[in-house]
This record gives C-alpha cells, sequence and structure tokens, in this order.
C-alpha cells in the first residue's frame, strides 16, 4: 500500500510535561496530517509485522532557485539541514498509530529519506509481512 500525503514533512515536537498532565504540542497537526489521507487508509487496522518506507519530499528554498525556476549551481542536491530524520519519522508513526496498526511495535523494518521535490509531500509505503 502506498500513501502520499500533500501534508508539508513536520517533526514531532517534544511533549510539554506539567506536574498534573502531558502535553502534546503536534497534535494538531497530526489530526491535520490524518484528514489529508483519511481516505487512503484501509478500512481494518492490520495486525501483522509491517515494514514502511517513508520518503519526506521538501521544497527548495526561493533562494535556491533562479528567476526562471531552474536550480542554481550552488543549490545543495541533498538535504542535509533541520528537521532532523528521527522527528520526522516519529511525528508519522505516531500519527498513524491506531488509524493504520493497532501499535506501531508492529513495524520490523523502516527506512526514511529526505529528499528536495517539486513540491512538499509524504509518500509512505506499507507493507505487511507475512510470516
Amino acid at each position: 500500500m502506498i500513501i502520499v500525503s500533500d501534508f508539508p514533512p513536520t517533526p514531532q515536537k517534544r511533549p510539554r510535561v506539567t506536574r498534573f498532565v502531558t502535553f502534546d504540542p503536534s497534535k494538531k497537526d497530526k489530526v491535520a496530517f490524518l484528514k489529508t489521507i483519511f481516505n487512503q487508509l484501509p478500512q481494518t487496522l492490520s495486525t501483522k509485522p509491517l515494514k514502511i518506507d517513508i520518503t519526506f519530499n521538501f521544497e527548495h528554498a526561493k533562494s535556491h532557485l533562479k528567476k526562471n525556476g531552474e536550480l542554481k549551481p550552488y543549490a545543495p542536491k541533498l538535504h542535509t539541514q533541520r528537521p532532523d530524520i528521527d522527528n520526522l519519522v516519529k511525528f508519522v508513526l505516531d500519527a498513524l498509530n491506531g488509524h493504520l496498526y493497532v501499535d506501531d511495535s508492529q513495524i520490523i523494518e523502516l527506512s526514511a529519506a529526505k529528499k528536495f521535490a517539486p513540491e512538499s509531500c509524504i509518500e509512505i509505503k506499507v507493507v505487511e509481512i507475512t510470516e
């Protein structure tokens, strides 16, 4: 199954802890992300082991482009700046927990990549592993 979201890649924010409650500052972003992929999610949750490949596509900064839209010669080819890939992955996996699979402990293989693309989006490939 391949899921594509036009939601811009977003990192998981650190939880805020008080004396009485733990607050997830990424909750609104997760709900917005799920709305973009709601019709692509299966009707039933997967209970099998999963292999997940996630590609985070980022637009080039305007300073990397010429007026005609072509890349400048010094524009970076690889996305090595923030956000960190582990925080991006955590956001997606936490958002899908309970919507695509029962628990993220079912994920036995994971790969992720950050790339430059014409438009920002998140591509998720999910494969159920049969034992």
